[in-house]
């Protein structure tokens, strides 16, 4: 399941960026 741990870790990026600009 290496897609799905992918996918999380860009959520996380994503939300991450948003919170930090």
């Amino acid at each position: 399941v290496r897609d799905r741990s992918s996918v999380e870790i860009t959520l996380l990026k994503s939300e991450i960026r948003d919170a930090g600009d």
